[in-house]
């Protein structure tokens, strides 16, 4: 009989340690299971809370998307516009740039907006926004010249350096904040160019006959097809015009003029008028160095259709 209750009470024994296996068994994969649950709910909720609204305000700024060697850079600035930028093998000089770009926001996708080189590139995308990472994701197949995971450029530019603000910042405000004297701050402003004044010639340079030859006169001559043309100045303010050319008598050259006009001249600076009646010619005086003349016809009546003349003296 004592057999026999030794033996139930084993039986009893093990039964009791199997439920209680299987009792710790359970917990423990309850445990386990709320546990990687419980990670995966928070990573989750990590990764919707780091996503931010997609607008203006919070897409402003510099963004890089690297492509192999190849840097794509986009400047999202106030007012929808855009810069876009691309550099090859690292350097540090942009191969494409245009400024000129503009995009726009609806949803969760922006429409970006390039041109470049004479080319526009337009292209929708799908945008996931956090506060350092931004992913363009190609909305067709024929698409994705922007699409990519770009990171927010260390590049930022300072609010002081847009030029929104560097024109709109009120007067008072900009002398409160800088250091340099208002008439330092004046003269760093870039200055006109100031056109070189033209030179100054005196009468007394033109003085004496100076003569020139061309072959531009179409009126038949005979013998010739070459012009002579003279200006004598002489101190009364006065210039006699001639233009002739040589005829051939046997082997005597005759000057034979067909043309003569008495002007009145008057230098103003490096202009030179002729006038003769109602008649006015207005020659600039290119230069006068030696014995040459450069005169460049530039309004009026010209000397016998003369536009250019350099003239030397005998």
């Amino acid at each position: 009989m004592n057999k026999k209750m030794d033996k139930s009470s084993l039986i009893i024994l093990i039964v009791v340690g199997v439920i209680v296996l299987a009792v710790a068994g359970y917990g423990i994969w309850q445990a386990v299971g709320t546990g990687k649950g419980g990670e995966e709910t928070s990573s989750n909720a990590s990764t919707v809370s780091d996503t931010i609204e997609l607008n203006g305000e919070n897409i402003k700024g510099i963004w890089e998307h690297t492509d192999g060697t190849t840097v794509h850079r986009l400047t999202f600035s106030d007012n929808q516009k855009l810069t876009y930028e691309r550099f090859e093998n690292g350097s540090d000089t942009a191969a494409l740039t245009s400024t000129d770009g503009s995009y726009e926001i609806s949803g969760n996708k922006v429409t970006i907006s390039v041109t470049a080189d004479g080319d526009t590139v337009t292209e929708t995308c799908e945008a996931v926004l956090s506060k350092d990472g931004l992913i363009l994701k190609a909305t067709s197949e024929q698409s994705g010249f922007f699409a990519g995971d770009y990171k927010r450029s260390e590049q930022q530019e300072e609010p002081s350096s847009a030029p929104e603000s560097s024109f709109s910042k009120p007067e008072s405000t900009a002398s409160a904040e800088s250091s340099v004297p208002p008439e330092s701050t004046a003269s760093s402003e870039p200055k006109p160019e100031s056109k070189p004044e033209p030179p100054a010639f005196n009468t007394e340079l033109l003085l004496g006959h100076w003569y020139t030859i061309s072959s531009i006169y179409t009126d038949p001559m005979p013998s010739t097809d070459k012009v002579y043309y003279t200006l004598s100045f002489d101190t009364n303010g006065t210039v006699q015009y001639q233009a002739g050319y040589y005829v051939d008598f046997g082997g005597d050259f005759v000057y034979t003029p067909f043309e003569e006009t008495t002007y009145s001249y008057r230098l103003e600076g490096n202009n030179l008028h002729f006038s003769s009646g109602s008649n006015e010619s207005i020659y600039v005086v290119e230069s006068i160095q030696d014995t040459i003349l450069n005169l460049r016809y530039t309004g009026g009546e010209p000397l016998n259709s003369l536009e250019t003349i350099v003239f030397y003296t005998e």
